[in-house]
């Protein structure tokens, strides 16, 4: 078991089976052999450096954890314009821009020309 570039890991093995069998008059022996190769796409969410596989009455199991995922960003909370009116942002860029255009709304309300 390989884990390639790409995170593509690639499982490869080979089967061996021989039966035998005695009876009066006659031996019979079979034997068979076959190698096999497959490859699975690990996501990229994946901790490849703790796959772990366990092999128990012939079948193959593999463990593949989760990455621990990074710190939430909290939201914040900014005073905007005179008013003291408060906006509570949820991180990063899309957030900021939320807040950007409520604020506009805001100031715009009110502003127009009086006819």
């Amino acid at each position: 078991m390989t884990l390639e570039d790409n995170n593509v890991l690639r499982i490869t093995g080979e089967r061996r089976r021989e039966e035998a069998k005695e009876a009066e008059g006659y031996k019979r022996l079979e034997r068979s052999y076959g190698s096999f190769e497959r490859r699975f796409k690990v996501p990229s969410n994946a901790d490849t450096a703790a796959i772990k596989a366990d092999m128990a009455h012939g079948v193959l199991k593999i463990s593949i954890p989760k990455r621990e995922e990074q710190a939430k960003s909290k939201p914040v909370q900014i005073s905007v314009g005179g008013a003291g009116a408060t906006v509570q942002l949820q991180g990063g860029a899309e957030g900021a821009a939320q807040a950007k255009d409520e604020e506009t709304k805001d100031q715009g309300k009110g502003t127009g020309a009086q006819e």
